[in-house]
């Protein structure tokens, strides 16, 4: 059964009576006590607290004796522990809590054993999914910090909910000898909650999960938590807590996705520019959740690769396994995505290679396994389908990916089969996929791919102003010299845009370009992306060239009017 409980330690001062109040409600106060625990209790449990639940009172001998029970303090005229004082104990029974009031011996602390008892002692006392008030304010020394470290560890270990974490500023007052000659209406001392330094553990493991982990699952409950109880708090009207909510829910299923090796759902389902937009807007503001800002700008670096319906979005997704420790996953997601690949590609001369098409997967598959093979000695989907698979053993991109393949699905029946039947060390795995991961993106890329791009006659026009507002000599040199003229829109280049991201950016429509296929690019555009795009097409052999124009000034009814004519075609 969940239960509440109240844990305080007690210290061996000779406290003065003063009036405590809540520093967020100061509302919530209670007057004329001597010991925080009589402020606290009545302050945060009473109300809510029952018959099952406890309050755990950590005493050391001394602090029993000079603070729990009664007349225990230490009198300078007497040389002796009488004088008169009313302990704890006494005034807690008084109050007459709901639940069981408990004392527990704790020593002194003075060594690393001690500390260790002590934590030991506090942890025994929860239980499963109990609902924690914890107060510092007299535990000393090292005490604050290891009930720190204590509540975060029964967090994970006995799923326990932290729902207060108190500190009594007595202190703010000053010394108790002069507070002791104040009048009592102006000793008024503030009561702190120190619930978010927990909540800041919280964000700390959320984070180290995502980091090191990919692990979305806990970054999302608590994001989602957040938001919602801020927009409860504004009535629906916090900007950053809607985008911090849909954030979440796009999230966690992209991680889940991924994780599960959900290929389709990463191709077409997840709105990873929705995701992306929701993040640089939330970059905007850095008011939320601070220790949420940090987590947010290392989310946007890590989904920067990733494109709404990305063609290759598989090379991104075994990456982003091969970067968190899921090398099953990576080594699955970069042979699937293979495959995926290469049936776009064949799919262009034979509608019967559709990438979702179990027949042709399997087909692509059982050639890799047949080459060099006499047709004879061919089997399943190869003998089925043998005058197709007669073209893909020859085909030169089938053969410039078979390495490839085959290391992976030695690789993949090894870890699928536990290591039962396999060779490979356990550290190679994570060594292997790196290495395939790099050199497939080589290949799908263009970087060394084993078939000569083969040019088509036509130039494409990439560039913000497309063929339909040229003019007719332009046009007219442009099929001169080229043949047709096609259009693909110069890309959006924020200002702001990271290096990964810009780089993808120029990696994605690189392949674009180089899936067509033109014999020249007419490029002119955003400058960096530009000039960083003529680089990579002159290397892959494509001619680049841009517009020269005249400007011409006229005066028209009193006005000027400028206008640029076209001269001719002139290459980087």
């Amino acid at each position: 059964m969940q239960r509440k409980l109240f844990l305080s330690f007690l210290g061996t001062n000779n406290y003065v009576e003063c009036n405590y109040y809540d520093e967020e409600d100061p509302s919530n106060r209670v007057e004329g006590v001597k010991y925080v625990q009589e402020a606290l209790t009545q302050m945060y449990c009473k109300e809510i607290f029952g018959p099952e639940d406890c309050y755990y009172l950590f005493l050391t001998t001394k602090a029993r004796q000079m603070n729990w029970e009664d007349n225990g303090q230490w009198n300078n005229k007497t040389s002796c522990n009488d004088l008169p004082n009313e302990g704890l104990s006494g005034r807690l029974a008084q109050l007459n809590l709901p639940g069981e009031i408990k004392d527990i011996e704790i020593p002194e602390g003075f060594s690393s054993e001690e500390i260790w008892e002590i934590f030991e002692r506090v942890f025994s006392c929860m239980q499963e999914g109990d609902e924690v008030f914890f107060d510092i304010t007299h535990a000393f020394r090292s005490l604050p910090l290891l009930g720190m470290v204590l509540l975060n560890y029964s967090k994970a270990l006995k799923k326990i909910q932290v729902k207060g974490i108190f500190y009594g500023a007595f202190e703010k007052l000053g010394p108790a000898s002069e507070v002791k000659k104040m009048p009592m209406e102006t000793r008024n001392a503030p009561v702190l909650n120190l619930l978010s330094v927990s909540e800041l553990q919280d964000w700390t493991n959320a984070a180290f999960d995502f980091i090191n982990y990919g692990k979305v699952s806990r970054l999302a409950q608590m994001s989602r938590e957040r938001a919602q109880a801020v927009l409860r708090k504004t009535i629906g009207e916090s900007i950053e807590a809607r985008q911090v909510n849909q954030i979440s829910k796009i999230i966690e299923p992209m991680a889940l996705a991924i994780a599960t090796n959900r290929g389709k759902e990463i191709f077409n389902k997840i709105s990873f520019d929705r995701l992306k937009s929701l993040l640089n807007d939330f970059s905007k503001s850095k008011n939320f959740v601070p220790p949420l800002n940090a987590i947010m700008e290392e989310l946007a670096e890590k989904i920067a690769p990733f494109q709404n319906n990305d063609p290759l979005h598989w090379l991104m997704s075994a990456k982003w396994c091969a970067g968190h420790g899921m090398y099953q996953q990576g080594i699955t997601q970069l042979q699937e995505g293979l495959l995926t690949w290469l049936c776009l590609k064949l799919e262009q001369q034979d509608p019967f290679f559709h990438w979702r098409s179990k027949e042709a997967r399997d087909l692509i598959s059982a050639a890799f396994n047949v080459v060099g093979k006499n047709e004879s000695k061919w089997y399943g989907k190869a003998k089925a389908y043998a005058d197709r698979c007669r073209k893909l053993v020859q085909d030169e991109m089938i053969l410039s990916v078979m390495d490839s393949y085959r290391s992976l699905t030695g690789l993949r029946n090894d870890i699928n089969h536990g290591g039962y039947i396999g060779t490979t060390k356990a550290d190679t795995f994570k060594t292997k996929l790196g290495e395939l991961i790099q050199q497939v993106e080589d290949i799908v890329k263009g970087k060394s791919t084993a078939q000569p791009i083969q040019h088509r006659d036509f130039l494409l026009n990439l560039s913000n102003h497309p063929t339909s507002s040229w003019t007719e000599a332009q046009l007219a040199e442009a099929k001169k010299l080229f043949g047709e003229v096609s259009d693909m829109p110069f890309p959006a280049v924020p200002p702001d845009i990271g290096e990964k991201e810009f780089q993808h950016l120029v990696d994605q429509y690189f392949q674009k370009i180089i899936e067509q296929a033109p014999s020249a690019v007419h490029i002119m555009g955003e400058m960096t992306f530009t000039c960083r795009m003529v680089g990579r097409l002159k290397e892959a052999g494509i001619t680049c060239i841009a517009s020269t124009t005249e400007r011409i000034v006229e005066e028209r009814g009193g006005k000027k009017i400028v206008e640029f004519r076209f001269v001719k075609f002139r290459k980087y």
